[in-house]
């Protein structure tokens, strides 16, 4: 009777990681309603829990095993190189603290930055075969199908009551949602041309067609444009024309064409063009609102050319050099990835996110000599996500996708792995690598508690408190639990205290006579956390024009509020001359 072999350790470690990784792809279906935007802040935290977690498997098999420790490619040493730019802009910018932690908004800043490359090198050390890349992959596609598949469904309901005009889905915005499909068109064709099955590959090839749909739903030109650019790359670079030709007279591109061409005869007939709407929308990020931001990003970038002005800054940028157009003051992203890192970082940044980006061309075209068909669908994909960054920003959603393609391209990308070099024989645990293993361990879980966990309750107690005046007209309880949010040392959040601002207003008019002690109470915590937010040299015109206008709604209660809110305009004046909103 044959005895069972205890398990391999490093084995263990492998499947521990690689399930973690499987977790990331299926984020974007995560909405968190009990926290601030709830279409960002809950998978972004997420994702962060789950990276500092992985990183205990991740220590201990680097410590176990030799062949499982990074190599010192171009592209992870560029990839560190970059993010070690960035850090030194962020800590020479106008404001560190936002450059590090960013914005609930937003998630990204220097900390989203640093958890980007730790799941670069935990994709590559969890991922060391085609196999598991492809079921990586395979999952990925998957979840972008269930995203798109909920986004018609709220079409399909909200539209009719003229809720929504786009669809949106878990993403929470239809540019994003576009983005994120456009990607996982060419991801997958990379899998469907690994895939060997008729049935599974009819299934990602229909992936494909369902993904380009979403894409023309959405209207988001930057994303039909990076469809656009980007198919004549793969005709151009896929192998053997004889596939296309066997596609064409396949029954899956019979079906199309004559869906195609059904299509074609009703616009002909109706002379309307479906979903011409949503491509000739305006607003913010569009048309001649990029072009403004565009030349407000450049002048700003002239004035710091070598060290930028740190991440998250464009506010500051866009206050400097307002050009009074409609929606101008909402915008914090220029809606073009190249002038955003020149902003950010200066031109050192600048050109490490450029070499970074053709460090993952040449992987990709190194692939071409073993895979040409899934180096032409990376391909794609990455010329789709350059003309698509070049008029949008990156997120969560673009970046899991951009991170996963450039650990694929640098790692084993399906070959056979080397042998190890540790001797044979059972491997055991060295007091060395226990005793780093539980530091990293440690480490681990208090980044998780620190940079995760206390902005989460943060943010819960922001949404409890709002919840508190506007649900139960619960004044004490409102500002109890404000004052709670305030408390968390170490942590400023402008949503906290611009969602606290906002209700002065009413709770004055409504309550001033009733509850004169309370009210008094929560204008002066308002208003106070509005001046200590105000005070500082990086000042943005929106914050001074909020505490005006919450220092003036609240004058009634002290004749001194007055003359702050006349202040405050005054300040938000000599800042942006020319903006109409103040």
């Amino acid at each position: 009777m044959a005895v069972r072999q205890p398990p391999d350790i490093r084995s263990v470690l492998v499947r521990v990681l690689r399930a973690g990784v499987y977790v990331a792809p299926v984020l974007p279906l995560y909405v968190s309603p009990s926290l601030l935007f709830p279409y960002v802040t809950g998978r972004n935290f997420a994702f962060r829990i789950l990276i500092e977690l992985l990183l205990i498997p991740l220590a201990a098999l680097w410590a176990l095993s030799k062949r499982d420790r990074p190599s010192r490619s171009p592209l992870a040493i560029a990839l560190l190189v970059f993010v070690t730019g960035v850090g030194l802009a962020d800590v020479l910018g106008v404001d560190p603290y936002r450059s590090f932690w960013s914005t609930y908004q937003r998630m990204a800043g220097l900390l989203g930055l640093i958890h980007f490359a730790l799941f670069f090198f935990i994709l590559k050390t969890a991922l060391d075969t085609r196999d598991a890349w492809m079921r990586y992959f395979s999952v990925s596609v998957a979840a972008s199908v269930v995203v798109g598949l909920m986004a018609l469904v709220e079409l399909a309901v909200f539209r009719s009551a003229d809720v929504v005009e786009r669809p949106a889905g878990t993403i929470g915005n239809a540019g994003i949602l576009a983005g994120y499909a456009m990607l996982h068109v060419f991801l997958g064709l990379a899998v469907a041309a690994h895939e060997r099955r008729p049935g599974i590959r009819r299934l990602l090839i229909a992936s494909v067609a369902f993904n380009v749909l979403l894409v023309v739903l959405t209207g988001t030109r930057a994303a039909a444009l990076g469809l656009l650019v980007a198919a004549p790359a793969i005709a151009v670079g896929w192998p053997r024309p004889r596939a296309f030709r066997a596609i064409a007279a396949s029954r899956f591109a019979r079906t199309a064409a004559v869906i195609v061409a059904a299509g074609l005869a009703a616009v002909l007939v109706t002379q309307e063009v479906p979903f011409r709407a949503n491509f000739e929308r305006a607003g913010a990020g569009t048309g001649a609102m990029r072009l403004v931001l565009w030349s407000s990003a450049w002048q700003a970038a002239q004035e710091r050319p070598w060290t930028g002005w740190g991440q998250e800054s464009l506010p500051l940028v866009r206050d400097r050099y307002h050009a009074r157009l409609p929606g101008e003051n909402s915008a914090d992203r220029t809606h073009n990835a190249v002038l955003d890192w020149l902003v950010a970082g200066g031109i050192p940044v600048l050109i490490a996110y450029l070499v970074l980006l053709i460090l993952l061309v040449r992987r990709i075209w190194a692939l071409a000599k073993s895979d040409a068909r899934t180096a032409a669908a990376l391909g794609g994909l990455v010329t789709a996500y350059f003309v698509f960054s070049l008029l949008w920003f990156d997120t969560l959603e673009s970046q899991l996708v951009l991170m996963s393609v450039m650990a694929f391209a640098d790692g084993p990308a399906g070959r056979v792995p080397a042998a190890d070099p540790v001797p044979e024989g059972p491997r055991r645990w060295s007091t060395g690598a226990a005793i780093a293993t539980t530091l990293v361990a440690l480490m681990a879980l208090a980044a998780a508690y620190g940079f995760n966990l206390r902005p989460m309750l943060l943010a819960r107690d922001v949404i409890a408190g709002s919840n508190a005046w506007l649900a139960d007209r619960n004044l004490t309880r409102s500002l109890a639990y404000f004052e709670r949010a305030f408390a968390y040392r170490g942590l400023r959040s402008e949503e906290a205290i611009e969602t606290m601002a906002g209700h002065v207003p009413q709770v004055v008019a409504t309550r001033a006579d009733i509850q004169p002690l309370e009210v008094k109470a929560f204008v002066d915590r308002a208003i106070g956390e509005l001046v200590a937010l105000t005070a500082s040299p990086a000042v943005e015109v929106r914050h001074l024009r909020l505490l005006g206008t919450t220092a003036g709604s609240a004058s009634r209660l002290d004749p001194a509020h007055r003359r702050l809110a006349v202040e405050s305009f005054n300040r938000a004046i000599e800042l942006s001359p020319r903006n109409e909103d103040t």
